[in-house]
């Protein structure tokens, strides 16, 4: 980000939990998400990061989307995460999704290849129904070209062996 966050903007309280001290003493460090917040004011102390006070939110009430939409957006984010198991060359691994609607729809925003923009909106919205409705158009499109691609990646493998292996054989059906 260019400038600091204004008033408003919507975060994420990061629960760390990897760091990785790299030679020339930068970090790699893995964060989970956390409860959202909406930004009141920053503060102005000279550190090397940002402090802000913040106010967490949740969805609004009566947001909740059709059991239909969960479903198949359930079903979309199953199909993009086994296509991006198969182009890693990792298992596939069985459903591990969360139960609730609002739960799965950030994890489905954190596989999204989306920009900034369409992620800070993601998290701005207090609508979950709003929220998987969007991620459900965004994903459908997002599946089907994980799953072209994987289908190249697994032909790719047996290059040179005169065999081919069916991408339907693992389940990335749409």
């Amino acid at each position: 980000r260019a400038s600091p966050p204004a008033a408003g903007s919507p975060g994420t309280i990061a629960a760390i939990q990897l760091v990785q001290t790299l030679p020339d003493g930068r970090s790699n460090i893995v964060v989970i998400g956390g409860e959202r917040f909406i930004v009141s004011s920053l503060a102005t102390a000279d550190t090397p990061y940002l402090v802000a006070d913040v106010d967490t939110v949740t969805d609004a009430a009566g947001t909740a989307p059709p059991d239909s939409a969960v479903s198949e957006l359930r079903h979309t984010l199953s199909i993009l995460r086994d296509a991006l198991a198969v182009m890693r060359d990792e298992p596939v691994a069985p459903p591990d999704l969360p139960e609730t609607a609002e739960a799965l729809s950030f994890v489905a925003a954190a596989l999204s290849e989306t920009g900034i923009e369409v992620q800070e909106r993601l998290l701005a919205l207090r609508s979950t129904r709003e929220r998987v409705d969007l991620l459900g158009d965004v994903l459908r499109s997002q599946a089907r070209t994980a799953r072209g691609r994987a289908a190249i990646h697994i032909r790719a493998r047996s290059n040179g062996h005169g065999h081919r292996t069916n991408p339907e054989q693992l389940h990335l059906a749409m």
